[in-house]
């Protein structure tokens, strides 16, 4: 007997990944840029993972998407937020599941700048 879920899959009357994310966004009243962002970073996940389904990914597979993001790319942290956010929203939907709420989809990911220590005062100068 064939895998279920691969038939599954490719079940015709199956709504695919990407309008399924589509209508869950528009059923959320978001607008069409954020539409569109989503769209635009759930297809590269999928992509830099060889087009395997977000079901089949986890954790680890999210942080080594994002960490080339900022290392060798330089992305800005608000690219690299909207990045996080679509694998994010993926699993708020149920299409996917990552095990342990670790640092990386815990909360935003990229880091804050370290601030710079306050000047000296005139009479420590």
């Amino acid at each position: 007997m064939p895998n279920q879920s691969r038939r599954l899959s490719n079940d015709p009357d199956r709504p695919r990944l990407l309008d399924r994310l589509r209508d869950a966004i528009r059923r959320r009243y978001d607008g069409r840029r954020r539409e569109e962002a989503c769209i635009h970073w759930t297809k590269r996940y999928v992509h830099f993972h060889g087009k395997k389904h977000p079901s089949t990914l986890g954790e680890a597979e999210v942080t080594a998407f994002l960490s080339p993001l900022a290392t060798e790319r330089h992305v800005s942290a608000s690219s690299h937020n909207q990045a996080l956010s679509a694998p994010l929203f993926v699993q708020a939907l149920g299409l996917a599941r990552y095990d342990g709420a670790g640092s990386v989809l815990s909360g935003r990911y990229s880091a804050t700048r370290e601030t710079l220590p306050a000047p000296p005062s005139g009479a420590a100068v």
